[in-house]
């Protein structure tokens, strides 16, 4: 017989035929069911109205600290171990503030006992000191319970109050050992003294009396012509004279002595006229313009001692200007 193959083509009844895709192998799984159905695979089935139960009763879980309170047991036993538990969770918590304050406390005066036997001071170098004695110094700190200690006495020489020391402008105190400390003073720069009933008194550009001694000091000129109340003297406290317009005149002279390197035995003012003395030379400068006059000085005394060596007299300057050919000296005659 005759075996006719059928193409794709073909007609079977009048009507096309196509491959078809098979719906299954020759005992297989039903058709259907691919690998969703094996990972669906041994799964139990949910029960119908899952999730609107979870729904409904998701409404019904606490919500936080306050709402899981709702759902403690309320048993007169279990009431009571709760309070007992807080109790001991209170007493717990005191007991541990205490304790810290305690160490805190240790701490602290364990430290105190450390410094005080640590930095006791034994020894105070004062350095830089010339009219104020060491010994003024040592005691100005006093005489207190923590004047034996190190830390104490430098803080007391760096921040204490300099009023009961009058010739001492600033003091500057480093510890050098636990056991030591040295003071740096630093002392006012005087301009002037006056002779007050045999004893000097020295005064800085203030006015302010500072310093006395029955010595004269060397560098520091005698101030004559001033009018002074001895009777209201005060140490530390601005010289009393009769016209206060005096400390601005020395202090002018002052500077330009210094600045002209002239140191004068004495300074003379008689109302607003200034004089310098230089042994037995007596210089007059006027009422002012002292600044170019001060100028000539110095070559004029060198002059002088070439011209007239040791011979005392009174050179004029009051009347200088700039251009002046000639200044007059008048020598003093014997």
């Amino acid at each position: 017989m005759t075996q006719r193959h059928v193409r794709r083509d073909d007609h079977v009844d009048g009507r096309s035929t196509s491959r078809a895709r098979p719906t299954g192998r020759a005992g297989g799984r039903p058709p259907g069911r691919g690998r969703q159905a094996k990972r669906t695979e041994g799964k139990r089935p949910r029960p119908e109205g899952g999730r609107q139960r979870r729904a409904r009763h998701a409404d019904l879980r606490p919500a936080g600290r306050h709402a899981a309170n709702r759902h403690t047991d309320s048993r007169p036993g279990n009431r009571q171990k709760d309070r007992r538990q807080k109790k001991q969770r209170k007493k717990w918590g005191i007991g541990k503030r205490i304790l810290v304050l305690l160490v805190i406390l240790a701490v602290i005066g364990g430290l105190g006992y450390s410094t005080v036997v640590f930095f006791e001071l034994k020894q105070v170098s004062v350095v830089n000191n010339v009219y104020t004695s060491a010994e003024e110094i040592t005691g100005w700190i006093g005489q207190g319970r923590l004047s034996g200690n190190t830390l104490y006495a430098w803080w007391k020489y760096n921040h204490g109050d300099l009023s009961t020391l009058p010739a001492v402008e600033s003091v500057h105190a480093r510890i050098k050992s636990p056991r030591e400390v040295v003071v740096e003073v630093k002392e006012k720069t005087f301009i002037g003294r006056v002779d007050i009933n045999g004893e000097f008194l020295y005064f800085d550009k203030d006015g302010i009396v500072s310093y006395k001694s029955g010595d004269p000091m060397e560098g520091v000129p005698l101030i004559d012509g001033m009018e002074v109340d001895a009777e209201k003297v005060q140490m530390g406290k601005v010289l009393p004279v009769s016209d206060k317009a005096v400390f601005e005149i020395i202090k002018e002279g002052s500077k330009l002595l210094e600045q002209n390197d002239l140191k004068p035995d004495k300074l003379e003012i008689v109302g607003k006229d200034l004089a310098l003395w230089f042994g037995g030379v007596k210089i007059l400068l006027g009422d002012g313009r002292y600044a170019p006059r001060m100028e000539q000085i110095p070559p004029i005394l060198e002059k002088l001692n070439e011209l007239y060596p040791g011979q005392d007299g009174v050179l004029h300057l009051e009347n200088y200007e700039q251009g002046t050919e000639f200044i007059r000296f008048e020598p003093e005659r014997g």
